[in-house]
């Protein structure tokens, strides 16, 4: 009998497979929403999911919520009537009174010099010239006279409206993109009865910009013109020209054959003769043997 001990066999457990998780954004789809101009609405719609269908139910979705959205805006724009909203931090646009004068009547004014003339009506009395004489009550004639010194003040917003201006070059220009957006900007903030001061235009700017209301409104390149090079005047001076042999064609030689014997000669004609100096004459008779000789 055999007295070594027994070893049990260990073994190892079953490695389970490896089982990748599914990829997310395997599938995906894209969706750019434009208006009836084609131009692109906001940022475009992106769907990712691991299928095909989890794409589909994810769009399904979303058109789903956006429907009910509509409906409520509908719901607010029609039933609710409800204010539009004004960004935290806008200055509201205040109405101004409008003044309305009279001429007071005698009997109105004999009742004012009575009123005035006991202390518990003068303020009555006050108040009561003060509108028939400037149209307004005291209170009202005191704000429009605070309000003309704020616009007096404002009148610096100009400028400041204008490097608003510069500062959004790209949306704000002369292009009919660019005057859209400034279109868009002001009827933003005058639905809301803004102000229109350079902080309430940039904050419609930041709210419509973010909302994709405004197109980048790129400037037409316009190359310059070309400088107009100046064009001498060119003078151009007569030209004299070399005066005209004389000598007659009786002396000249001709070779037009190549060579050969010298053409004929041929006598000066009456022109040539009297056009010719006295040393062509010489050389004329001389060579005619016409010249007299001692």
């Amino acid at each position: 009998m055999s007295t070594q001990p027994v070893v049990e066999e260990v073994v190892a457990p079953p490695v389970p497979p490896v089982v990748e998780a599914p990829d997310p954004k395997k599938f995906s789809r894209t969706i750019q929403p434009k208006d009836s101009e084609g131009k692109s609405i906001g940022a475009p719609h992106v769907y990712h999911g691991a299928t095909e269908q989890e794409v589909a139910d994810k769009m399904a979705d979303a058109i789903s919520n956006g429907t009910l959205k509509i409906h409520e805006l509908t719901r607010k724009a029609t039933v609710e009537q409800t204010a539009l909203a004004v960004p935290e931090g806008a200055e509201m646009y205040e109405e101004l009174p409008q003044p309305h004068t009279r001429d007071l009547s005698l009997d109105e004014r004999t009742a004012l010099a009575a009123k005035f003339s006991k202390p518990e009506t003068v303020v009555e009395a006050y108040r009561e010239l003060v509108h028939a004489v400037t149209g307004l009550s005291p209170e009202e004639d005191a704000r429009l006279k605070v309000s003309q010194a704020q616009d007096a003040r404002r009148t610096a917003v100009v400028a400041e409206a204008q490097k608003f201006d510069r500062a959004h070059r790209d949306y704000l220009n002369e292009t009919p993109a660019g005057l859209a957006n400034g279109k868009t900007i002001m009827q933003y903030v005058q639905s809301r009865k803004m102000a229109l001061t350079e902080k309430n235009f940039e904050l419609a700017f930041r709210e419509l910009n973010a909302n994709g209301l405004l197109t980048v409104a790129t400037p037409e390149v316009v190359p310059p013109p070309v400088p107009a090079v100046p064009v001498e005047e060119v003078r151009t001076e007569p030209v004299e020209e070399p005066a005209q042999s004389v000598i007659p064609s009786a002396l000249k030689r001709s070779d037009a054959s190549g060579g050969g014997a010298p053409a004929r000669k041929k006598g000066p004609t009456p022109k040539e003769l009297a056009m010719m100096t006295p040393a062509q004459l010489r050389a004329h008779y001389e060579a005619t043997g016409q010249w007299p000789t001692k």
